[in-house]
């Protein structure tokens, strides 16, 4: 299956990785060229156990790549993951802002 995942953070980068070791297709898309440029190499952004493995064995499959923008990755997707952060506010609601980006 391909899947796209929009950011390539803690959740983003984890997600990739299991979704990777189940054998589907993932497109990361990130603005941050710094966790683009280590995935696409097989490197992780984000500590933990496992995952630096696993998108090294994505990478050498051909089923992992990194983008910094959209492009034409969404087309024949059958998932996108929406991964970004959604901090709370000094209100204590949730900012959104990074979800409409990513829209």
């Amino acid at each position: 299956m391909k899947i796209v995942i929009c950011g390539l953070g803690y959740v983003g980068a984890t997600i990739a990785a299991c979704l990777l070791r189940d054998g589907h297709s993932i497109a990361g898309i990130d603005p941050d060229k710094r966790k683009v440029d280590d995935v696409a190499a097989g490197r992780s952004p984000v500590s933990e156990p496992g995952i630096g493995a696993l998108l090294v064995a994505g990478v050498a499959a051909g089923r992992l790549t990194a983008a910094t923008g959209r492009g034409s990755h969404l087309v024949g997707a059958s998932l996108v993951f929406i991964c970004v952060g959604t901090p709370s506010t000094v209100a204590g609601a949730l900012d959104l802002a990074q979800i409409g980006k990513v829209l």
